[in-house]
């Protein structure tokens, strides 16, 4: 057992918190904290100073948001974000990133970003790059696993980074940095309550985008999107609000369907406690290697 585990959070989103692996890590004995950048007003920047001193952090965690990582126009303390990731890397210490943490770390060590904006969300199955598998030294992802997907940009691999899965539209949704940092493209950190809450978040910006100025030719538009973007989990429940929306012409009464439907609910319980299983052994996995390497843990 570990104890005094000093574990930080980066939190990009309010809604986005410490995911399911807060009572593993309280198991171990941690300690968490976190600083909220989502708190921070826009145009608003700080000083390295202002962010927790490395020697105080034997984990961290980057978490996701609807972040763009061009943002730093109007959120200009991600560049002091990217400054301090580069000399917490430079400290060998523990990192887990996901979502839109991965590609803030990835930035930070000078990956670009992908220009692509098509917008990905829904549970997919991520496989292992086969010739990793093999090598004990890497993380072993799972040859084949159900994952949560939600994102809109991507990113190239930092230099020095391996690859350790990929999708059938992308091919970079995790790598490591030697054993310290583990980057997921995905959510391993889902749970079935964050899991509802961004698919109503979801149906809210698809009724309202209907309800600003879609004709019906548009409307069935949205919806092939919709079909195109989301996998039948998702799809199912947000293109039958969508068609409700043209058939009553976007009438305000349109009732929420439970984003969790009961044919669903099992398949995103297995899918949220895959995650939970990924991550967990993915935080053993960095905080194995800072033992080895006598860092105070």
């Amino acid at each position: 057992m570990m104890n005094n585990i000093q574990v930080h959070f980066f939190q990009h989103a309010a809604d986005e918190g410490f995911g399911n692996c807060k009572d593993y890590l309280h198991s171990l004995g941690a300690q968490l904290s976190s600083t909220e950048f989502f708190a921070l007003p826009s145009l608003f920047d700080i000083e390295l100073d202002a962010l927790p001193e490395i020697d105080d952090v034997d984990l961290l965690i980057v978490m996701g948001s609807l972040l763009q990582l061009q943002d730093e126009l109007y959120y200009p303390w991600l560049k002091t974000e990217k400054r301090w990731l580069r000399r917490y890397l430079a400290s060998k210490k523990p990192l887990i990133a996901v979502g839109v943490g991965a590609q803030v770390l990835a930035q930070s060590l000078g990956a670009i970003a992908s220009d692509r904006k098509l917008m990905v969300c829904g549970w997919q199955q991520v496989y292992a790059y086969a010739d990793r598998v093999q090598r004990v030294a890497h993380f072993q992802m799972p040859q084949q696993t159900q994952v949560l997907q939600w994102y809109q940009q991507g990113y190239a691999l930092p230099r020095g980074a391996i690859a350790l899965a990929y999708s059938h539209d992308y091919h970079h949704q995790a790598f490591q940095i030697e054993q310290h940092v583990l980057a997921f493209q995905f959510h391993p950190e889902i749970t079935p309550q964050r899991y509802q809450s961004l698919c109503e978040e979801q149906s809210q910006q698809l009724k309202d985008n209907a309800a600003q100025s879609l004709s019906s030719l548009e409307c069935k538009q949205v919806n092939h999107q919709v079909h195109r973007q989301l996998n039948d989990q998702v799809n199912d429940q947000l293109s039958h609000q969508v068609n409700r929306q043209v058939n009553d012409q976007v009438n305000d009464q349109v009732s929420h369907q439970d984003a969790l439907a009961q044919d669903d609910h099992q398949a995103v319980l297995m899918g949220c406690r895959q995650g939970a299983l990924l991550l967990q052994r993915a935080i053993d996995y960095v905080l194995s290697y800072s033992r080895q390497k006598h860092v105070k843990c």
